[in-house]
């Protein structure tokens, strides 16, 4: 059986659970997204995960044709310690690379969608990249983490609606020596 680690920085599967974030979707509506993946691969990526108990079901609906099945995440697919105990080195580089490249192709998705658009205005889309360098001990870095954490839950918990706009956060944090 596979690492959480490995089950969810899966390429297909991260993408899957990136897509349910914050947003149930149909098997349609995933493939929609995921353009790119065989419909074989979004089933077959959807079952493991739904196996493993990170994606559930959400309800069915009825549309134009047979009924759907629409999938929401059951848990919160972040990462901790116990979860990438053991895997090595190599593993650890496989892994970051995978999420980072998906990252990438995310951020270049938007690009190209704006540029399609017309023109491409990171102010009015308030965009952002950047890097932040700061000093703090363990206590410090822990009572950040958590503030981030308090304000971000509220958003986390808004739903879709009008005027609202799927924003993505990404955070790496990491010691340099």
């Amino acid at each position: 059986m596979a690492t959480v680690a490995e089950l969810i920085l899966h390429p297909i599967r991260l993408r899957i659970v990136q897509a349910l974030t914050g947003s149930p979707l149909s098997a349609t509506e995933l493939k929609d997204r995921l353009s790119d993946v065989p419909t074989s691969s979004v089933y077959r990526h959807l079952a493991l995960l739904r196996g493993a108990g990170f994606v559930e079901l959400d309800r069915t609906r009825t549309g134009r044709g047979p009924r759907e099945t629409v999938y929401r995440l059951a848990k919160v697919t972040r990462l901790t310690g116990p979860d990438v105990e053991g895997i090595s080195l190599g593993e650890h580089k496989r892994m970051f690379t995978t999420w980072v490249i998906t990252l990438m192709q995310r951020f270049e998705r938007y690009l190209d969608a704006a540029a399609t658009k017309g023109s491409i205005d990171l102010t009015q889309d308030r965009v952002g990249y950047t890097e932040a360098v700061f000093h703090a001990d363990e206590a410090e870095f822990d009572a950040f983490a958590e503030q981030l954490n308090r304000l971000l839950s509220p958003l986390l918990a808004t739903p879709e609606g009008p005027g609202r706009r799927r924003r993505r956060l990404c955070t790496v944090t990491f010691p340099e020596e």
